[in-house]
């Protein structure tokens, strides 16, 4: 039996750490009675304060009749100084408040949301117009002019900068902000689906998928990840991760293969790896697609190539990706790099896809037999082995082995079997087209003590020693150890329990509670 196992154990290592499904499906609730929020610290990518300007989310308030005004996004506090606050006023309407010269023209929006239902809003500024929507339908339009105010102030879910009365009571999920003005056709069109964090204008993006931690991640490139609550550890002020069942979809991805794998392949050849990409979602929509990106995370030399390297996959198709290994000008050896996968499906944000390459100049032979170095008689069943390329052979009845087409290298190979101490043969060079031979006898050892059990007798506080002889039987080295153990096999410490006795019904004498023995002493209750 021969076989060709995944050429290094790092790179199972590697496909196996990199590999990172993320389930969608979360949310994050806040109470506005516990003082519950999010905050993210300003950055230049939030600081906003141009003429153009997209916010989106979906919520889902509650106890709005019973509340004042609820904000539940905010970049700025509550007076007049920050860009721009998003809020559930008294009335259970949507408004959008944007900071224009130190002060805001007013809170706009009039469409009224449910209480503990969901529903997008989005806001949009232009440098003219203000417009608010809701569930992706435009509900007002207002006239606003002038840029947008610069805040250093942070960002926030659930409660503005300073304010201690209109925090936010609901649900919250899918939070997107942009530094672009989208339209009415492009919010509808996404509202319902999960998107790529590398979207031209899209500046913030915070699913809140974790289900557990501290951090809602931004997954944008600017990494402007929230903390929940006040401090960086659990506080009375986190708003709690909850299953979401907003109206977010997206596709679900499958890969062919975890690693990219390219084997040895000669100088100057342009070896190539297909991964297909499937989409396996049931619901066969618009909104179930998926969209990926490949993003190649190695240094110089630059040898890999990927067609295409972004695509879109519909529900029951499968997008095939074409890898290929540029080697020309590559020096012989192994190459490793990195591949990231980003996409929107359901079951998976990002994946690091391991490659490794092998580059020889040649290929040879490689073969041999595995005997008992006592008498020359063949092994079989014996594995000869090719330390960290993976290469295993089995002998057969002959006790031959052979690597018909191994690649030229310089290699330690190991012969092992069961009875037998292995055997190793260091740096085997193999050239091009060279036919090597290379046989292992195979030792053994043999432990024979001058008895087979030892039985003495002891009075209290006296020594013995008793002498014992091994010897070793075989033609290879013996390594023994002595270990005390228990008769039958029974391993105890001198604290465990072992075996108990009624002993209060055996005296007739229920005062008797309990007697323990420590290895020295009895310790009688009662």
């Amino acid at each position: 039996m021969r076989t060709l196992v995944p050429w290094l154990l790092t790179v199972l290592l590697l496909a196996a750490t990199g590999y990172s499904p993320v389930l969608a499906g979360f949310a994050l609730e806040f109470d506005r009675d516990e003082l519950l929020e999010v905050f993210i610290p300003n950055s230049e990518s939030l600081d906003i304060h141009g003429e153009t300007i997209t916010i989106e989310c979906w919520i889902n308030p509650a106890n709005m009749a019973d509340a004042p005004n609820q904000v539940f996004l905010a970049k700025g506090g509550a007076s007049n100084s920050g860009s721009w606050k998003t809020r559930v006023n008294v009335d259970g309407q949507f408004q959008v408040r944007f900071m224009i010269n130190g002060a805001g023209a007013g809170w706009f929006g009039t469409g009224a949301l449910e209480e503990d239902s969901w529903t997008h809003v989005a806001a949009t500024y232009d440098g003219d117009r203000v417009r608010t929507y809701l569930n992706g339908e435009l509900i007002s339009t207002d006239d606003q002019n002038d840029n947008i105010d610069a805040s250093n102030e942070p960002l926030r879910f659930g409660r503005r900068e300073n304010d201690i009365l209109n925090f936010y009571s609901g649900l919250i999920d899918e939070i997107r902000l942009w530094n672009i003005v989208r339209s009415a056709e492009q919010i509808n069109s996404t509202m319902n689906t999960l998107i790529g964090s590398d979207v031209e204008g899209l500046v913030g993006y915070w699913r809140l998928d974790e289900g557990e931690g501290q951090i809602a991640h931004d997954l944008t490139d600017n990494e402007n990840h929230g903390r929940l609550g006040g401090e960086d550890d659990e506080d009375n002020h986190d708003p709690e991760w909850i299953e979401s069942d907003a109206p977010i979809y997206g596709g679900v991805i499958e890969l062919s293969a975890d690693f990219i794998e390219f084997g040895p392949v000669l100088q100057s050849q342009a070896p190539e790896f297909n991964l297909f990409l499937s989409n396996t979602a049931e619901k066969e929509d618009e909104w179930h697609a998926v969209e990926f990106t490949l993003t190649d995370l190695g240094d110089e030399p630059d040898w890999l190539a990927i067609e295409p390297e972004r695509d879109t996959i519909a529900v029951g198709d499968t997008s095939e990706v074409a890898f290929t290994a540029e080697t020309e000008g590559l020096n012989l050896g192994e190459y490793e790099r990195a591949v990231l996968l980003e996409c929107n499906a359901m079951n998976l944000k990002s994946l690091e896809i391991p490659v490794h390459l092998f580059v020889v100049e040649g290929f040879g032979q490689l073969h041999g037999t595995v005997t008992e170095a006592a008498d020359n008689a063949p092994v079989e069943g014996a594995l000869v082995m090719v330390e960290s390329f993976g290469f295993i052979d089995t002998t057969d009845e002959e006790g031959a082995y052979a690597f018909p087409g191994i690649p030229a290298w310089t290699y330690d190979l190991v012969a092992t079997m069961e009875d037998y101490l292995p055997l190793w043969e260091r740096e085997v060079e193999i050239g091009d087209e060279d036919d090597i031979t290379l046989d292992f006898a195979l030792l053994h050892s043999k432990c024979s003590p001058d008895c087979e059990m030892i039985v003495v007798s002891l009075e209290p506080d006296e020594e013995l020693d008793v002498p014992l002889t091994i010897r070793n039987g075989g033609n290879g080295p013996l390594t023994w150890s002595v270990e005390r153990i228990f008769p039958e096999e029974a391993q105890f410490e001198p604290w465990e329990y072992r075996t108990g006795l009624a002993a209060a019904d055996s005296v007739n004498d229920n005062r008797l509670n309990g007697v323990e023995f420590d290895g020295e002493c009895f310790y009688v209750s009662g």
